[in-house]
């Protein structure tokens, strides 16, 4: 038995006021036990994840920051720009399997929508990207929370990658699912995270699913960003590109 975890952050932003909220009413992360990975994860480990995964090599955290970087540029330079490009096969992702796991959620996700009439999400490859680097950060970094250790916010990150201006976001994480049903179906267990899922005023998405090859027990890292922007987010020119430099 090992356990899973999962968690939740809403920002509103309107004039100067932002407010967070979170699972059990003070932004902590909710745990739940299930059914998971028993075996090292080379091996039989691998298997039981569903669907299928190729494991990826084993990557390690490495500060890029320059000396009189912002902790906002630091995190874009070592954490951001250091994924693969939006353009290769599998996007931001570590490999082609893993961008079929954060393709099962954002459908997953959808089609919860869509049973409750409401519309779907559009998915954006910046957000996909914004959503892989937290992810990738709390893996690398070994936390998990919506906050990074130097303290940023997702609305921080959206802002350090120079997105589109926007009305309201919100995020959800999860830590050691075995599937992507499991993924979403404990999101829509919560109500935190299902009114998140569940917020019409949301238009757009993206998914970040990260494996850390060296935590056998929980490998899988999730995040899911949601965003009501005041612009297009496909015709906006401003974005920070992953793969890129500053």
């Amino acid at each position: 038995m090992k356990g899973s975890a999962f968690s939740i952050v809403v920002a509103m932003v309107a004039a100067a006021a932002l407010t967070v909220s979170g699972c059990g009413g003070g932004g902590g992360d909710a745990r739940l036990p299930i059914n998971g990975i028993s075996g090292p994860l080379g091996g039989s480990g691998v298997s039981q994840l569903s669907p299928s995964v190729v494991e990826p090599p084993q990557e390690y955290y490495a500060n890029l920051a320059g000396p009189t970087d912002p902790v906002q540029t630091g995190w874009v330079k070592s954490l951001y720009l250091t994924l693969p490009s939006l353009s290769s096969g599998a996007g931001p992702y570590q490999n082609s399997s893993i961008r079929t796991w954060a393709d099962e959620i954002f459908n997953g996700v959808n089609q919860r929508r869509s049973q409750s009439g409401i519309r779907s999400l559009v998915r954006n490859p910046h957000l996909d990207a914004l959503a892989q680097a937290h992810s990738r950060d709390m893996a690398l970094r070994d936390f998990f929370a919506h906050t990074n250790p130097e303290g940023m916010s997702f609305l921080q990150r959206l802002q350090a990658v120079n997105g589109p201006s926007f009305n309201h976001l919100a995020e959800n994480a999860a830590k050691g699912q075995e599937s992507t049903t499991e993924v979403v179906s404990q999101w829509a267990s919560s109500p935190g995270h299902s009114k998140n899922m569940l917020n019409g005023n949301y238009a757009h998405a993206g998914v970040g699913v990260y494996l850390d090859p060296s935590d056998a027990k929980m490998p899988m890292h999730i995040t899911m960003v949601f965003v009501e922007f005041l612009e297009d987010p496909f015709q906006y020119e401003g974005w920070i590109e992953p793969g890129g430099q500053l």
